[in-house]
């Protein structure tokens, strides 16, 4: 999925304030239908919801899940207008690359960025 880099990290800056020591984990849902992708963190004592368009390249619908300080770390470091999110199943790992304009195109070494996928039972 492709999503546009910053309102995507402006989303997960709104979110992260919910994020503490022991809880980090952001559920992301994807919605090939939509178009759109839903990004979310539940606490006790409060919740963020983001929902954001992107373009999904899958007929797939499915949920997975980050620790949210990874994610944020990851995109900032993308230098590009996008970021593209290769994932390939739920429970599998993530890789971010740049994508559209990139901040240093005479730079021709693309970042990548791993993100291993948060499990709970």
């Amino acid at each position: 999925m492709t999503l546009e880099k910053a309102p995507f990290i402006k989303a997960l800056e709104r979110i992260a304030v919910l994020a503490d020591k022991k809880e980090k984990t952001l559920s992301i849902r994807i919605n090939s239908e939509a178009q759109q992708v839903s990004l979310s963190l539940f606490r006790e004592f409060g919740n963020g919801l983001e929902q954001m368009a992107a373009h999904v390249n899958s007929d797939d619908n499915f949920s997975i899940s980050f620790n949210i300080k990874y994610l944020l770390e990851g995109a900032k470091a993308i230098s590009s207008s996008q970021v593209q999110m290769h994932l390939t199943q739920h429970d599998g790992p993530a890789i971010l690359v740049p994508f559209g304009n990139r901040d240093k195109p005479n730079i021709l070494m693309d970042t990548k960025y791993l993100l291993m996928p948060i499990f709970k039972e």
